[in-house]
């Protein structure tokens, strides 16, 4: 191959890669609230679990809702490639067991 066509590669290649870094500071913040909105419902959903359910429709939405949050959560921390889905899971038990320590038994279902 000629020299010019490497020279042209290299140009091309070097264009892609500032233009990925433009596009990673750009969407970085909106991944990262994204990622702690998922974090956050998740922590809120497990919190909710420990609660009775009034009908079996309430559990079945529930259950459907939580699988759903969770899907998101993990297609979310395979986006973010400095963020390993154990860290996420270690992060979520850690929350988990400080709400289970201040939670209290209330009625969380009515929407009242």
């Amino acid at each position: 191959m000629p020299e010019s066509y490497w020279t042209r590669t290299r140009l091309q290649y070097r264009l892609i890669c500032e233009l990925i870094e433009q596009v990673d500071v750009s969407i970085s913040g909106l991944t990262m609230l994204s990622f702690a909105n998922n974090l956050y419902f998740v922590c809120i959903q497990l919190l909710k679990s420990m609660n009775t359910m009034p009908s079996v429709a309430h559990f079945v939405y529930f259950y459907a809702s939580l699988s759903f949050l969770l899907g998101r959560t993990l297609a979310v921390s395979l986006y973010l490639s400095e963020v390993t889905i154990v860290h996420v899971a270690g992060t979520i038990v850690t929350y988990e067991l400080v709400l289970i320590q201040f939670h209290e038994d209330q009625n969380l279902w009515n929407c009242n």
